[in-house]
């Protein structure tokens, strides 16, 4: 029985297929994200591609931009038949590994032509002014990647032989206007944590409000005791973002240790407290 678990598989049909021109795919990544309504301060990007042979197999490298985190990768119904798929994130390089290979545990017929999204990139967005996002594909060595498709080509004895492709693609603006934090309509209250977390030395406090209140929002330390309010007015429903300097209520920096966020609405019709890491 055959068992691979890692990239490496693609890496073995590209160095034994040839190159030809782009003429059978199209591979293009939305150029406005959407809102996750799960996570207030996350937005969607989709992957999606439309191909005109028998999809074997993928390869896509992507870096991105500074200023999100790519938290996901969920694959979509155009990977659905494949035995292997695996997103591999390198939070600190701002890149991500996406592969998928059809035939795994043992063989069986090529997944039929045909288009949609093999993936979605699930980005926690750290900066709320972020406007867009820069997605690319990148070139990796050792091992090496590349944005590649792969898919088997039959010759008149109806024998496999594998061909790779390059899908054209530019570097993409993905704008998260419309998508980020502030433009869903949030269906609760909640107040959501902190980033980041530990943090130093500000912080952003994002917090949902389902319709228009009276908004409080309060820092107290372990003992209790209240060091700063950030927030104590009336504010319209949507999705909110609070910044903490890290300084108490007379303008002084405070000292490391753990705090906690509290968002009362409506003087008591929700509360909900949130612990805070400050790391000097």
């Amino acid at each position: 029985m055959k068992r691979f678990c890692s990239l490496a598989v693609i890496g073995t049909l590209l160095l034994s297929g040839s190159a030809i021109a782009a003429n059978k795919s199209a591979f293009n990544i939305s150029a406005k994200a959407a809102p996750n309504a799960q996570a207030i301060n996350e937005v969607i990007v989709p992957i999606k591609i439309a191909y005109g042979a028998n999809l074997t197999a993928l390869d896509i490298p992507l870096k991105y931009s500074k200023g999100v985190t790519l938290t996901e990768v969920t694959f979509g119904d155009m990977l659905s038949g494949y035995d292997f798929k695996t997103a591999n994130i390198d939070k600190e390089n701002n890149t991500v590994i996406i592969g998928a290979i059809n035939m795994v545990f043992g063989s069986k017929s090529d997944l039929s032509a045909g288009e949609g999204v093999v993936a979605n990139l699930h980005f926690s967005v750290d900066d709320a002014s972020l406007e867009t996002v820069r997605i690319e594909a990148i070139v990796l060595k050792d091992p090496d990647h590349a944005l590649y498709f792969v898919y088997n080509e039959y010759d008149e004895q109806k024998v496999p032989h594998v061909v790779m492709e390059t899908p054209s693609f530019a570097p993409v603006e993905v704008a998260l206007s419309g998508g980020t934090i502030g433009s869903v309509l949030p269906t609760e209250f909640a107040l959501e944590q902190n980033y980041p977390n530990p943090f130093n030395p500000t912080t952003k406090i994002p917090y949902a409000l389902k319709v228009a209140s009276h908004v409080t929002i309060e820092v107290f330390n372990v003992l209790g005791q209240r060091v700063r309010t950030l927030i104590d007015e009336e504010q319209e429903a949507g999705i909110q973002v609070v910044e903490w300097d890290g300084r108490d209520s007379n303008g002084a920096l405070v000292s490391s240790g753990m705090y906690f966020s509290k968002l009362n609405v409506g003087n008591g019709v929700f509360v909900q407290t949130r612990k805070m890491v400050l790391l000097k």
